[in-house]
């Protein structure tokens, strides 16, 4: 008899164990894959793009690191790219939102006369840009810095901005410690070089995870946005995947623990 109650005993008290560990894990679980966390500050770059007709498109990209490359920005901003490696200067930029040349002649246009590739250039300070032969690869860009490209074969007269007026552009206001979309403002046709061609626009709801938004200029200074935005989700999917499979693992558990004790009934 006493073996008997010995011996019943840890089958009786692994259901309960089963259980209290599932109420554990719905109780403790679910609440942290809801739970709020401080949201990151979010820095954000300028990139500016000129097509050898005129069009210039105006691109704000934010980012969670403390710094990005040149070439990740130009990649980030989600235009359309044909890029190569090149000797010296890392990565060759041979085409820009389908003008250039392609990846197997990446500067096809370069020897001719006049020469015509795509010029990269960084915007200083003082709003002057500068050009840089070392190309996207070696370049450093950090909150509040722009970047430019022009299809030309001289400096490529990029139209005078900066960070600020890009991200107004963008309806973007940096003073908030996490760079919030507005309604795209009406731009005073002196804030930017008007020489742009709309595109379409998507909208997109506000978020604190990392976006690119990119807009076109008319003449008369109206503005239409593009907007993109990272996948928000893939965070909570990973938290619910991991709470899916600790409930498989315990109902297993509990299968198991059943069974044993239904074949020491029978025995």
């Amino acid at each position: 008899m006493i073996e008997q109650l010995s011996g019943s005993t840890p089958h009786r008290s692994l259901p309960r164990l089963v259980v209290s560990l599932l109420a554990l894990l719905l109780f403790s679980g679910v609440p942290s894959a809801f739970a709020a966390t401080p949201a990151p500050h979010l820095n954000g770059a300028g990139l500016v793009i000129q097509h050898g007709d005129g069009q210039v498109l105006y691109f704000y990209v934010q980012f969670s690191e403390s710094e990005i490359t040149g070439e990740q920005l130009l990649e980030r901003s989600g235009v359309q790219l044909d890029i190569t490696p090149y000797a010296g200067i890392g990565t060759g930029v041979c085409m820009i939102d389908h003008e250039g040349c392609p990846s197997t002649n990446c500067f096809c246009k370069s020897f001719a006369v006049p020469s015509v590739f795509w010029r990269y250039h960084s915007l200083n300070p003082d709003g002057k840009w500068v050009f840089r032969a070392s190309g996207p690869t070696q370049r450093v860009v950090h909150d509040g810095d722009v970047d430019g490209w022009s299809w030309s074969s001289e400096d490529g007269d990029l139209p005078t901005t900066s960070i600020d007026a890009i991200a107004k552009l963008n309806g973007i206001t940096r003073t908030s410690p996490i760079a919030t979309p507005e309604p795209s403002p009406t731009i005073a046709a002196d804030e930017v070089n008007p020489t742009s061609t709309p595109v379409a626009v998507e909208t997109v709801a506000a978020t604190t995870t990392p976006r690119v938004s990119g807009v076109a200029v008319t003449e008369n200074g109206d503005t239409t946005p593009i907007d993109s935005i990272a996948d928000e989700q893939s965070d909570s999917r990973g938290t619910y995947a991991w709470f899916g499979a600790g409930i498989v693992v315990l109902l297993l558990i509990a299968g198991s623990m059943f069974l044993r004790r239904r074949v020491g009934r029978e025995r």
